[in-house]
Formats: C-alpha cells, structure tokens, sequence
C-alpha cells in the first residue's frame, strides 16, 4: 500500500498518503456485526481501504470482497477508484461484505 501507518494504530488503519488530510468512517462487517473506526486519506483507492478493513478487523484472504456506501455496493470493479471520487467523506458510514471464493 501505498499508505503511511501511525505506530498507535492497529495495521492498515491510520491509511494516508503524504500532505493529505485524513477522514474518519465508521466500517461494520456485515457476517460478523462487528464496528471499527478507520481514519483515511480521502485519495486512498476502494482497493486500499479494503486491504485496511481486512488488516484491521482480521478478515479471511480468501474472500472477494465489496464495501457498501450509500447503499450501493462497490465491489471489485471500481477497485481503483478513490473516496474522493466516490463521494466517500468524514463520518460516512460503509459495510464490508465478503463472498468466498473458488468452489
């Protein structure tokens, strides 16, 4: 990642990019109910802020997954997009959903 971790933080939160501002969301994991605060650059890539939620509420690897904003889900498709571009800001709230993969 391209991100800069604070030492307090547990690994992937904290994500920003070097002279940028950081915005604060609020994340539930769908499957398993649990709720975290991430702070992040608002330049970071979907695939950025997927890679910390996974970090940081210990998901399993081998699951493809989506966020939820707004009630939209933006999957894998829109991964190099940014939050800024997405409309993604300071205390929005967004779910993480995962599917397993391969069969």
């Amino acid at each position: 990642m391209d991100g800069v971790q604070d030492k307090g933080n547990p690994p992937g939160v904290g994500l920003t990019r070097k002279g940028w501002y950081r915005v604060r969301l609020r994340v539930a994991d769908v499957l398993s109910n649990k709720v975290i605060s991430i702070e992040v650059d608002p330049n970071v890539t979907v695939r950025e802020l997927v890679e910390a939620i996974i970090d940081a509420l210990k998901l399993p690897r081998n699951y493809l997954y989506s966020i939820i904003y707004a009630s939209k889900e933006i999957g894998p498709d829109k991964y190099n997009m940014t939050l800024r571009e997405l409309g993604i800001r300071e205390d929005d709230e967004i779910q993480i959903v995962g599917r397993p993969q391969g069969g």
